[in-house]
């Protein structure tokens, strides 16, 4: 089976404007059996028309959490219904930076099964510290501390490879979901910003896994394909950003992609269930 997440950069809706329809055609390109989009909003104009059309509902359920009201963005999970039954849908309310854009799924795989919790989640950015993004990503692991089988995949805004910090990078978000029995994936290179590799790429869109019932059978390279659908807006081909020079305080400027087009690569990944271990049932 295949899971990926995307996020597709609605911003709250700022800018009013339409997000573009190709993301549909995108999507099902990659003929996933779990989809997870982060920072989509129904402040955009035609998100309500494409939450409706983008999956085909014969085929996916489809969840969105409900977070427009206190100003912050949804996540959207789409779930193939061949292969899993629906217990139960969950989301925490991501007003101030208690809780960070979350929405969790729990399923049973048909074929084996087995209970397996899906969580999509995106850590905040704006006007919080990095002891409230660890405390974001901690009150997640947290609520699924005594289920067996989780998959997490989302946007953690954890910086650039290299940089450290005694509450939030890299090697801190990693450590952080190992205490909790979570092995973490990110492929190289980097998810945001340059399409580059070393220590000045910034790879902020991982999986996390966790019990004997799942497993990554290949973890692809982030994917920024989806910017020859359209260059007129991709002028810097798969880079998401351009370095402009610094203002009269010395500070970096940058030109980006303009929102609500998806300025992250695509994490993707084929993984397995098994009823028990080293028993492949179902990929």
């Amino acid at each position: 089976m295949k899971i990926i997440g995307w996020n597709i950069n609605h911003r709250n809706g700022r800018s009013k404007t339409n997000m573009p329809t190709w993301i549909k055609t995108v999507i099902q390109e990659k003929e996933a059996d779990i989809i997870v989009l982060t920072e989509t909003s129904f402040n955009i104009p035609n998100w309500n028309k494409e939450y409706r059309n983008i999956f085909n509902r014969n085929e996916y359920y489809v969840f969105c959490s409900n977070n427009t009201d206190v100003g912050n963005n949804e996540v959207t999970i789409a779930i193939r219904k061949d292969y899993f039954e629906i217990e139960c849908v969950k989301s925490f309310l991501s007003e101030n930076h208690t809780y960070p854009d979350h929405l969790e799924i729990r399923c049973i795989h048909k074929e084996t099964k087995q209970n397996i919790v899906i969580v999509g989640m995106r850590i905040h950015t704006m006007n919080i510290t990095n002891k409230q993004k660890k405390n974001e990503f901690d009150i997640v692991l947290k609520s699924v501390e005594h289920d067996e089988n989780i998959i997490i995949v989302g946007d953690f805004n954890n910086y650039r490879r290299g940089f450290e910090d005694e509450d939030w990078c890299l090697t801190k978000i990693k450590q952080l979901a190992k205490d909790y029995g979570f092995e973490m994936h990110t492929p190289a290179g980097g998810s945001i910003y340059q399409d580059n590799e070393g220590d000045f790429s910034f790879p902020e869109d991982h999986f996390f896994m966790r019990g004997h019932a799942i497993r990554i059978s290949r973890l692809y390279d982030y994917d920024r394909t989806f910017v020859n659908k359209e260059k007129s807006v991709y002028i810097w081909g798969t880079d998401f950003q351009q370095y402009k020079g610094k203002d009269i305080n010395g500070k970096n400027v940058y030109d980006y992609i303009v929102d609500p087009f998806p300025d992250h690569a695509i994490i993707e990944a084929d993984f397995e269930i098994v009823r028990q271990k080293f028993d492949i049932l179902s990929k």
